[in-house]
């Protein structure tokens, strides 16, 4: 009996705190709506208050309502369009107080509740296993199977997801590389001298080492990742190192204009790689959202079913 009574009041405290999450949410978005119309009103007090100013004060426009015979006319109506401006935005401001202090005292009850979902699926799993143990089948033995598998699944989904992510960042890091590589070589054709020459250079000995690391993110990913091999064309070991070299004992305008279509070529490449990548990403965080979404799933028809047979 106690038990009962005390999943009876923790089904409460969920169904209170479910309840209270949505209010704070609309509250929240209340607040956000009316800290907008306070940003607009507060602009449109601005625009009117300055509107007196310029009526009161020794302006073109004070001097223009002056000699028009207008001015007085004028100033009374901006001082009542500025006072109406101020009690809207006074009105305005006291309704966002409220707001707030709701709020407040939404957020404080929903930190008391926080936890009783979990704290009743918990006193749920005690009932299982007790009724489990008195021969009553409730399927939480099965439940446990397949969330473990699931998380299994989910855990192997999320390393892969790891690597790719990596692998996306240093793809990107190589195509600014090349980028600038090829910026330089640019320059290196309409004949930049050595300083151009140079950078463009160093950025190609920047782009082999990121190359190098590339080669070792792609082993590892492709270990764990099968279903869609990543292979690159460009191996960082043969890179064209005759041409580069060339480049440096032979520099002139065909061997440049050479070792450009090269670049442009390996940023082609990097690209390409980078597109099946962000696909091959895509589709595992899909995947994951799926293995999450199931797990819930399976875990609100257990309780469901607990408490229908509770």
């Amino acid at each position: 009996i106690r038990m009962e009574q005390n999943l009876w009041e923790l089904r409460e405290n969920c169904r209170m705190e479910e309840m209270l999450c949505k209010k704070r949410e609309e509250l929240r978005a209340q607040r956000k709506q009316l800290e907008e119309k306070m940003l607009e009103l507060s602009v449109q007090y601005s625009r009117e208050t300055q509107d007196v100013k310029e009526l009161e004060g020794l302006t073109m426009t004070s001097l223009l309502s002056s000699l028009s015979g207008t001015k007085q006319k004028n100033l009374e109506k901006e001082r009542r369009e500025a006072k109406e401006a101020a009690l809207r935005l006074e009105e305005a401001k006291k309704v966002l107080e409220q707001v707030e202090k709701e709020l407040q005292s939404v957020d404080l009850e929903v930190r008391q509740l926080r936890g009783s979902k979990e704290k009743y699926e918990t006193a749920l799993k005690e009932k299982a296993a007790q009724m489990e143990a008195a021969g009553i089948r409730t399927g939480f033995s099965e439940l446990e199977e397949k969330l473990g598998n699931l998380e299994t699944e989910s855990i192997e989904v999320t390393d892969v997801l790891q690597l790719g992510n990596a692998l996306r960042w240093q793809l990107h890091r190589i195509m600014e590389i090349l980028q600038s590589a090829r910026n330089w070589g640019r320059v290196d054709l309409i004949g930049g001298g050595s300083t151009s020459s140079a950078l463009k250079r160093e950025r190609m000995e920047e782009t082999r080492k990121a190359l190098a690391e590339l080669d070792v993110i792609l082993g590892y990913f492709r270990k764990k990742f099968r279903e869609t091999p990543v292979v690159s064309k460009i191996s960082y070991e043969e890179w064209d190192d005759d041409l580069f070299a060339a480049d440096f004992l032979l520099d002139g305008f065909v061997i440049d204009a050479l070792v450009q279509v090269d670049i442009v070529d390996c940023q082609a490449e990097m690209e390409r790689l980078y597109e099946q990548t962000e696909r091959i990403c895509k589709s595992l965080r899909q995947k994951a959202d799926g293995i999450q979404a199931e797990k819930e799933s399976l875990q609100k028809k257990w309780l469901k079913y607990m408490e229908t047979i509770g």
